[in-house]
């Protein structure tokens, strides 16, 4: 009677200790699969870009095509999933979103001393979606990002590609010649791919095809050029069926 008894409390006490080891054992295994795959990466990603930018941003997964710390050679590195917030009030709506950026980039590279030569060597997007808003008073939803200029240095790519883009546009502050009254405009533009050349002084070259809306024009491809020290730009647009009546309700 005392060993029965006696294994009884055995049980009684043993069973309780059983299921806490089975589901601790369970949440370490999946603390350590966390912390040794990508979504550790790309949860410290998404925190220090929101710190440095001011806003929301939120990475989905990051992964390495190779060795991330290959000395010979480029290696790549995925970001997926990518949002970030319209102001560091509305975390909600997307100032940009993408599919995926890749980032192209060799140690050798990154190391450099040279001024001439960029931080990383290509930036591919695909899917990416801007959105674009400019409020009555003028003031730019990206205004906050633009930070005063520290003097010079090495620009961090001087290659971006993209890939069946989108650009809302939105802009209660559109400009008008005198005599025309001031009206919002709101349109966007699609499929857009192309490619940004900058240059070592900063100033990039565009080239970049598309489908604006059916009301301004249709397919079309611009060509520019842009120096950030002088503000001038100089541009050639080839473009389908461009709406007369709407440039002349403008302008």
């Amino acid at each position: 009677m005392r060993r029965l008894r006696f294994w009884i409390n055995a049980l009684i006490f043993l069973i309780p200790i059983c299921f806490l080891s089975i589901g601790a054992y369970r949440f370490v295994r999946r603390v350590f699969n966390f912390l040794n795959t990508d979504a550790r990466l790309a949860g410290t990603v998404s925190a220090e870009a929101t710190r440095a930018l001011g806003r929301r941003v939120v990475i989905g997964d990051v992964k390495f095509d190779r060795n991330p710390f290959g000395l010979y050679g480029s290696n790549r590195v995925v970001l997926k999933n990518i949002f970030v917030a319209n102001s560091p009030t509305d975390d909600k709506t997307a100032f940009v979103r993408a599919s995926s950026v890749s980032v192209a980039y060799s140690l050798q590279q990154l190391l450099s001393a040279n001024p001439k030569v960029p931080i990383v060597e290509e930036i591919r997007v695909t899917r990416p979606e801007v959105r674009l808003v400019r409020s009555i008073s003028g003031q730019w939803n990206f205004s906050q990002l633009i930070k005063p200029k520290t003097g010079g240095g090495r620009v961090f790519t001087d290659r971006i590609a993209f890939t069946d883009g989108s650009v809302i546009y939105m802009d209660a502050a559109f400009p008008h010649p005198p005599r025309v009254p001031s009206r919002p405009l709101s349109t966007r533009l699609d499929r857009l791919s192309g490619i940004v050349l900058i240059r070592p002084d900063k100033s990039a070259a565009f080239d970049v095809a598309g489908i604006a809306a059916p009301d301004i024009m249709q397919q079309f491809h611009v060509t520019a050029m842009f120096d950030p020290a002088t503000l001038r730009s100089t541009v050639h647009l080839a473009a389908n069926r461009i709406s007369l009546p709407f440039i002349s309700s403008r302008f």
